[in-house]
């Protein structure tokens, strides 16, 4: 049987849900995905924009210890 190979572009990649489709069938054998290195910077880029406390720059650990931090002071 042939083997089904699917280009994927940012667009289907950022929706958590398409991406998860497509990874879940990509796992049970389905297709072959293949995914550029700019792809996967625009991904990267619109999923800091979408959520930049989740960024490079702002790791999570950072604004817990912050709050932590905060909540000691004021108490």
């Amino acid at each position: 049987m042939p083997r089904l190979i699917a280009a994927l572009d940012a667009d289907i990649l950022v929706p958590i849900l398409a991406c998860d489709f497509l990874l879940t069938a990509f796992d049970l054998g389905l297709y072959e995905p293949i995914v550029s290195t700019e792809a996967i910077v625009e991904v990267e880029r619109n999923l800091i924009a979408d959520f930049p406390h989740l960024g490079p720059r702002h790791p999570p650990s950072a604004g817990r210890s912050n709050a932590r931090g905060t909540r000691r002071q004021h108490h």
